[in-house]
C-alpha cells in the first residue's frame, strides 16, 4: 500500500501552496487511507471507526418540533470512516484549504432570527472576527449547538494529525456515509478559495453563494485535548458544475435555508451533502498564478 506522508508543521507560506502536504478528504482512492479516530490517532489502511462524541444538547424552541425529536434521538458514536485523498485536478491545487470570513455581525443575526436559530445572549461582534484568509491551523468562527441555541466557537482548521507523519484532517468525504450520531457543525463564510497550477503562487479562485448574503460549509468538530482548542473539518463531495472546471472535488456548500436541517439532522445527509446547481456560485479569479 502506497504510504501518504504530510508534514505535521503549518506551513510558514501560504497555505494554498500545496507543496507542504495533501488534502485531507475521505475515500480516496487504492492505496491511500487514513483512518481518524477520537484522539487523533489513526493508521495507514485501517479500518477503525472514528469516535466524535456526540454534543449534549437540547433544541431551541424555535426550531420545528421533529427537527427536536430528531436531534434528541441521536447520541453516541458516528458510523463514518475518515481517509486521505489528495483531492486533486491533475497539475492542480489540494482541496479547499482557505476560505474568506467577511460576514458582519449585524447582518449574521439578523440571518439567524429570520432562519429561528437562536443566537446565545452573551454573543456579539467580537464572536465573528473578520479575516481575509483562514487556512489550515488557523482558529476560526464555527457554528454549533449550545443548549438551547446555536453558537459560534473558536476553532481550529484541521482535525490533529492522526500520527508523527500524519497532517491535520480538513477534509472529510461526504457520500455514502451517516452523521447522525457526529458532532455536526457549520463554518460561515463570505467565499472560499480554489487553486490551480503547479508552481508557486498558483492561481487563486474565489467562490461566493449567489442571492445570498453569505454561506455556510458543513462540517463536523471535535473537542480539544489538554490546552488546545476544538476543531473542525470541511465535509466534501463530488464537484457541482460551477466548480468542476476548477477542481475535481469540493466542499459542501449549504445555502441558509438548509443551516438547521444539517446542525439538527432533520433531512437525510443525501439530500443534504450534495453540490449547489448550475449558476449557484459566482467564481472570479482574484491572483494570476505562474502558469
Amino acid at each position: 500500500m502506497a504510504k501518504v506522508t504530510v508534514p505535521r508543521n503549518r506551513p510558514s507560506r501560504e497555505a494554498s501552496d500545496d507543496r507542504f502536504g495533501v488534502s485531507i478528504d475521505a475515500g480516496c482512492g487504492p492505496g491511500r487511507a487514513l483512518n481518524v479516530s477520537t484522539s487523533g490517532h489513526g493508521r495507514e489502511g485501517g479500518s477503525a471507526t472514528p469516535r466524535f462524541l456526540q454534543a449534549e444538547a437540547s433544541t431551541t424552541s424555535a426550531v420545528r418540533a421533529h427537527d427536536r425529536q430528531t436531534f434528541a434521538r441521536r447520541r453516541g458514536f458516528p458510523q463514518s470512516r475518515g481517509t486521505v485523498e489528495s483531492g486533486k485536478r491533475k497539475g492542480g491545487s489540494a482541496m479547499c484549504n482557505d476560505y474568506e470570513q467577511h460576514v458582519k455581525w449585524r447582518e449574521y443575526q439578523e440571518l439567524m432570527q429570520a432562519l429561528e436559530l437562536a443566537v446565545p445572549a452573551r454573543q456579539g461582534e467580537a464572536d465573528l472576527p473578520q479575516a481575509d484568509d483562514i487556512k489550515i491551523g488557523d482558529i476560526g468562527p464555527v457554528m454549533r449547538v449550545d443548549g438551547d441555541g446555536v453558537a459560534l466557537v473558536p476553532m481550529r482548521f484541521g482535525f490533529p494529525p492522526s500520527g508523527p507523519k500524519g497532517g491535520p484532517v480538513f477534509n472529510f468525504r461526504s457520500e455514502g456515509r451517516r452523521f447522525d450520531q457526529s458532532q455536526r457543525c457549520l463554518v460561515p463564510a463570505s467565499a472560499f478559495f480554489e487553486f490551480t497550477g503547479a508552481k508557486y503562487p498558483k492561481t487563486k479562485h474565489r467562490f461566493t453563494l449567489n442571492d445570498a448574503p453569505c454561506l455556510a460549509i458543513a462540517g463536523l468538530w471535535r473537542d480539544g485535548i489538554g490546552n488546545q482548542p476544538p476543531s473542525f473539518t470541511m465535509l466534501t463531495t463530488a464537484p457541482g458544475p460551477d466548480v468542476a472546471p476548477i477542481h475535481n472535488r469540493q466542499i459542501v456548500v449549504l445555502r441558509p435555508e438548509n443551516w438547521s436541517a444539517w446542525i439538527y439532522l432533520s433531512r437525510p445527509e443525501a439530500e443534504l451533502l450534495r453540490p449547489l446547481s448550475r449558476g449557484s456560485l459566482h467564481v472570479e479569479t482574484v491572483r494570476p498564478g505562474r502558469d
